[in-house]
């Protein structure tokens, strides 16, 4: 009876315990240390948004939010009424790293702070299309955290107007937008898109499609106005960018090495150039006409008046973006003579370089900021997104991007 009695006792003190390290509040709790868990942000503009795991604590009165421009110092700055778990902070400055945490009251206690998170809002989303991973994400402004997810596509092409959405999508030979709520429209062509380009003005879209070399006009609702089929070969790689000062398509074919124009008045096809290796997509030049071109003989200038004129020809460049604000032309690319891999930018015959420590990066997109140029990079290598800010720094970094064909700002 006795050795019965004593088992009885310690398996009652060990269940009492095991009990007791459940609490949530208890900071030898395994699982939250004592403090709320689960603490996301995500950021929109102006505003960031907190959210966190409940606390199952009978008396919870309400959290704490804590804000800091340091992890070091942070301080109480707002609290909200439990059971509710979530926050919106709506006083925030565009391009300054905040650091948040959360911590419990209850009737007679007060937690431990949650592990602080950092964020960093600005004016724009990034959207990302992937190939590859068939989906298109948003993501926010400092590149570390995704909140948008649209899966089972594959887009080869990416373009906002008018908040939505563009891309085409290959595997069911289709134009998509997705709206400001979410809903996803399509528009069947009956040929594999495998660009697009959007005059925002007239509200019009021009579809490439390989199939038949066609070019398809269709109205920003996706209504056909036209199909021609061009003499000239199509192909996954082949781009198409519209020119709003000539009223024309540039195309564009890394396959073939080639460089066409078609005069949309027209319809009239013309070889601007065949001996261009491997062109990527047009940036245009929005006050003169014609733009500029990434490829292997380095950054191609194609002029109004069709001629072309080439820089950085010791360079093997991969990809260009332009800030439209100082009109400079950001590029990624490998230096021969220097063997390495450079980002930098350009104007006119010189070029600056930024950065030699990224490598593999075969897209670029500049990120206007308050202070400066901000950048987005991908690694092919690391099947990852790095956003550097204005100063240079690493402030955000995504893994599991592998086969991007457009980058946006929204």
């Amino acid at each position: 009876m006795a050795t019965f009695l004593l088992l009885f006792l310690l398996l009652t003190e060990i269940n009492c315990s095991d009990r007791a390290r459940l609490n949530p509040l208890d900071p030898s709790n395994p699982y939250s240390q004592g403090a709320p868990t689960g603490l996301r942000l995500f950021s929109h503009r102006h505003t960031v948004t907190l959210l966190w795991s409940p606390m199952q604590v009978n008396d919870l009165q309400q959290y704490y939010i804590y804000r800091s421009a340091d992890q070091r110092r942070l301080a109480r700055y707002d609290s909200i009424p439990a059971p509710v778990t979530q926050y919106m902070d709506l006083n925030v400055i565009y391009d300054r790293q905040y650091f948040y945490a959360i911590q419990a009251q209850t009737t007679y206690d007060e937690s431990r702070l949650s592990n602080a998170l950092s964020i960093v809002p600005g004016a724009f989303d990034i959207v990302v299309a992937d190939y590859y991973k068939q989906n298109l994400i948003k993501i926010t402004y400092d590149g570390n955290r995704m909140f948008e997810s649209y899966d089972g596509y594959t887009p080869t092409d990416l373009a906002i107007m008018d908040d939505r959405v563009y891309f085409t999508n290959l595997w069911d030979n289709s134009l998509k937008y997705i709206d400001q709520s979410g809903v996803v429209a399509s528009f069947s062509l009956g040929e594999a898109p495998v660009d697009f380009a959007h005059d925002e003005h007239n509200q019009t879209i021009y579809v490439l499609t390989r199939d038949n070399n066609s070019l398809f006009t269709l109205s920003a609702d996706g209504e056909l106005r036209s199909r021609e089929e061009l003499e000239a070969d199509i192909h996954f790689y082949s781009t198409c960018s519209y020119d709003p000062t000539l009223s024309c398509l540039w195309i564009t074919d890394q396959s073939l090495d080639k460089i066409y124009r078609i005069d949309l008045a027209r319809m009239a096809l013309t070889l601007i150039a065949d001996d261009i290796r491997a062109p990527d997509e047009f940036i245009i030049d929005r006050t003169n006409g014609g733009g500029w071109i990434a490829s292997l003989d380095g950054i191609i200038h194609v002029h109004g008046d069709n001629s072309v004129e080439k820089s950085m020809t010791t360079h093997e460049i991969y990809d260009i973006s332009r800030d439209e604000r100082s009109g400079l032309l950001y590029y990624t690319g490998f230096s021969k003579e220097n063997n390495g891999w450079e980002i930098g930018y350009s104007s006119g015959t010189i070029h600056t370089v930024l950065y030699t420590s990224y490598a593999y990066i075969y897209k670029i997109k500049t990120v206007p900021e308050t202070s400066g140029t901000g950048l987005v990079l991908i690694d092919g290598y690391k099947a990852e997104m790095i956003r550097l800010n204005a100063s240079g720094g690493e402030i955000g970094r995504r893994s599991g991007i592998y086969g991007v064909t457009g980058i946006e700002l929204q």
